[in-house]
């Protein structure tokens, strides 16, 4: 079935794989480092080390997205950086939003967690470069030889991407993404008991072809990894029980997923 989805520029490029004592060494030596970026044009530039965490202002930010900014606005009153990018084929143009002191950027008003807030300094604003960089899946190596990172287009994901498009709580979307995530988990390491405990309606047997069993039959292939979750909508079965309906998509395969919540706690409901 066609999916709902409010993610725009969804280029396939992946994940941040520089380790947290790459991070302290290199931020304990310089407050800035070499951004060497390959994703949509060959670009060097800098970026900065604030509070042991990797930053890069505006104008190294549009060197390694996917797309061109068409335009940008800044609100003085709200400390808010809009732009909007060129859209690409059979994907809408969004506009995206980064607020002074806020661990979160917005698209169409949409939040996205980031992995530390958005900052003002020296009177330039400064991006998380490892949650932009989740989002549209870059991939982020440290070169510790050339005091480097370097950006590049790559399939692996190492964290999910959580979109929270239905604007559930955030303990509701931890608890799902950690269901998700445990799903996936015991179907890789081939634990029927545990990865049908976690289903709605628990199957006694193993059924061919029952789209709850998809990821027991993907990681018979190979070991599945989960890419992105999108939490869609939210509503109630019965007006009872609450129901949240997301595009969870792991390795090569995308679906759109039903959960419950029961009174202890989320489950997997449905897969189609």
């Amino acid at each position: 079935m066609k999916k709902s989805r409010i993610i725009a520029f969804s280029l396939l490029i992946a994940v941040f794989t520089l380790s947290a004592v790459s991070v302290s060494a290199a931020a304990s030596k310089s407050t800035s480092f070499t951004i060497h970026g390959t994703v949509a044009r060959d670009a060097k530039f800098k970026g900065t080390w604030i509070g042991g965490k990797p930053y890069v202002d505006f104008e190294g930010l549009k060197k390694i997205l996917p797309y061109k900014v068409s335009h940008s606005t800044w609100d003085a009153e709200t400390k808010t950086l809009f732009f909007m990018g060129d859209a690409y084929p059979d994907l809408r143009t969004v506009q995206l939003a980064f607020k002074n002191g806020e661990s979160f950027f917005t698209l169409d008003g949409a939040k996205i967690q980031a992995d530390a807030p958005i900052r003002i300094v020296n009177g330039k604003m400064q991006f998380p470069l490892r949650s932009v960089a989740m989002y549209y899946e870059l991939k982020l190596t440290w070169n510790a030889k050339r005091t480097a990172v370097d950006i590049a287009a790559g399939p692996d994901l190492k964290l999910p991407i959580v979109v929270n498009t239905a604007k559930l709580s955030q303990d509701d979307v931890d608890a799902m993404v950690d269901l998700t995530t445990k799903f996936i988990a015991y179907a890789n390491a081939r634990d029927f008991k545990k990865f049908t405990a976690l289903i709605d309606s628990k199957p006694a047997k193993y059924e061919e072809y029952l789209p709850v069993f998809t990821p027991w039959d993907d990681a018979k292939n190979g070991k599945q990894t989960l890419r992105r979750i999108d939490f869609v909508s939210s509503g109630e079965v019965g007006d009872t029980v609450p129901r949240v309906i997301a595009d969870v998509k792991w390795t090569e395969r995308e679906m759109q997923v039903a959960y419950f919540k029961r009174k202890d706690g989320w489950t997997i409901a449905s897969l189609d």
